[in-house]
């Protein structure tokens, strides 16, 4: 069962999401002429971070027919 999730974080591709959420955080802060939202944050983030892991994963479904 831990090997199976750990298969399925390296399929989102970790370290990517992390990238993104940076861009995503340096976002919000420059949108905004104040400190952004707490619960905007946790949402975009979350969101963001969701998104980014479904598309990896897509990503890894349809590359596997190329290689």
């Amino acid at each position: 069962m831990e090997l199976l999730f750990k298969e399925y974080v390296s399929l989102t591709k970790p370290k990517i999401i992390y990238l993104l959420l940076v861009t995503a955080l340096g976002g919000l802060f420059i949108a905004n002429e104040k400190l952004p939202d707490l619960w905007i944050t946790v949402t975009v983030l979350g969101g963001g971070a969701l998104a980014a892991g479904g598309a990896n994963a897509i990503n890894h479904y349809l590359d596997r027919e190329s290689t």
